[in-house]
């Protein structure tokens, strides 16, 4: 701007041309930008997050275990129960078979506390009671265990396994005499299960039938001849 006398003019910057260059270069890296967000941004895991992967159906570990208890193979079932109840912890039968099998592995009370897990997830399962019975005869606590026996059967009266239990708590309590009939109500009821066998040897061993005992042992241990008491 300059002044000349009273009259004055104001002069512009003269104006740069707009490089055609650094428009191209400023547009392609716009369109990186928007490639990144959209295609790439996506498939990048968030940091501190763990990663998902991929896990086994609840019922293949539930199939194993079984089928490991099956062949005899009880402490390896008790890992498996446990590995079934880690993938499906709400199911109120996983903690009943993994009791199961930890009576019969001489471990009563992991037992009743799998029986007892059981019962908190579902208070009205027969087998849970049953387990529960089983694992505080074991435990002595024959009071308690009569009482879960007979809720047991209150909730199915026609369970084989809960009448082979209550056969061995009878006994425990010397009602030998009703100890006798549930356990010929358990064979009728269960004949090819190994507890119902089992109830009856203990009856007819405590009652000194020895040699009928022997058979009804023979008999458990022809379905499993892994498990210790049997042999014992």
């Amino acid at each position: 701007m300059y002044l000349s006398g009273s009259n004055w003019k104001m002069t512009k910057k003269p104006r740069k041309r707009a490089n055609p260059w650094r428009i191209l270069v400023l547009l392609a890296l716009i369109a990186v930008m928007i490639y990144f967000n959209q295609m790439v941004v996506p498939d990048i895991e968030p940091p501190f997050i763990p990663t998902v992967t991929p896990t086994e159906n609840p019922e293949t570990y539930t199939n194993r275990a079984q089928t490991l208890f099956e062949e005899g193979k009880i402490l390896q079932s008790i890992e498996a129960y446990r590995e079934a109840i880690i993938a499906n912890p709400e199911d109120s039968s996983l903690y009943v078979s993994l009791a199961r099998a930890q009576i019969l592995a001489g471990d009563p009370e992991a037992a009743l506390e799998n029986a007892e897990l059981a019962l908190l997830r579902s208070p009205e399962n027969p087998q849970g009671h049953v387990m529960k019975a089983w694992a505080l005869d074991f435990l002595g606590d024959l009071i308690a265990a009569e009482i879960s026996i007979e809720r047991a059967l209150e909730l199915a009266d026609k369970n084989a396994l809960a009448h082979a239990v209550y056969a061995e708590i009878l006994i425990d309590t010397q009602d030998y005499e009703e100890a006798s009939a549930e356990s010929l109500k358990a064979l009728e009821l269960g004949p090819n299960l190994l507890e119902t066998h089992r109830a009856r040897g203990y009856v007819l061993y405590w009652t000194g039938n020895f040699s009928e005992a022997i058979r009804e042992y023979q008999s458990a241990l022809n379905i499993n001849n892994a498990i210790p008491n049997l042999h014992l």
